[in-house]
């Protein structure tokens, strides 16, 4: 708790930084807050550009299973007993890139997908999402279907299959 404290204290401590350089990268810092290299605590003040993406390599997956939304792909290595659900909210609380969705559960059906990286299903106009499994427009639905290695998940916008 002790070391904890003298942390935040150091740290409150050091000059405001509107825009640097930390530990060789360039940052922006549009809050004006105080910024300190991991290794060595120095504040720098050179100017600053920021790239919204860093490329990550691709990960080794001895299961996959990849999920299509639009134009982005994501994968994730297939746990025991996957539903699309699971595989859904597993891609949301880890994946690299961003992956938000929202589901409406349905007591006796299970959860239906209400809107994917904030486009939301617009009944007025009846589109909504339509999930592909392999291929094929599914037949199940994402709270039961059990994933296999190398499944195709996409989920597409439309009016209709």
């Amino acid at each position: 708790m002790i070391l904890y404290l003298g942390i935040v204290l150091i740290i409150s401590n050091l000059p405001a930084l509107p825009t640097g350089q930390v530990g060789g990268r360039q940052v922006s810092n549009p809050k004006n807050q105080r910024i300190a290299t991991p290794r060595s605590g120095e504040v720098r003040n050179d100017s600053v550009t920021n790239s919204p993406t860093i490329p990550h390599p691709e990960p080794e997956f001895k299961n996959p299973i990849t999920l299509k939304v639009n134009d982005e792909e994501y994968k994730i290595e297939l746990q025991d007993k996957m539903t699309v659900y699971g595989l859904m909210q597993a891609l949301s609380a880890s994946s690299i890139k961003p992956f938000i969705f929202t589901t409406i559960e349905y007591p006796g059906l299970g959860q239906f997908v209400d809107s994917i990286n904030d486009l939301k299903n617009d009944r007025q106009n009846g589109k909504y999402w339509i999930y592909y499994l392999n291929g094929q427009p599914a037949q199940i639905g994402i709270s039961n279907y059990l994933l296999k290695s190398n499944d195709l998940i996409e989920w597409k916008y439309g009016t209709s299959f």
